[in-house]
């Protein structure tokens, strides 16, 4: 388990290098949750190693029906 310094400063190095974690990045995810479920979460964890890995865990409580023309 990581540390909450850790994760912290993590945030501020991937908003400083790649502006991850901006409030902008951060409404564009929940609004494509939301298009698609009906949703009790988001949570988003970011990996480095020379490149930025993001991963969306979505805490699902039912899919959302599309129409398509």
């Amino acid at each position: 388990m990581v540390s909450k310094s850790y994760e912290r400063a993590q945030r501020m190095v991937l908003s400083d290098k790649y502006n991850a974690v901006s409030e902008s990045f951060q409404a564009d995810v929940a609004q494509l949750v939301k298009r698609y479920f009906e949703a009790d979460g988001i949570k988003v964890d970011t990996y480095c190693d020379g490149t930025l890995q993001v991963v969306f865990t979505v805490s699902v409580k039912r899919v959302k029906l599309i129409k398509r023309a």
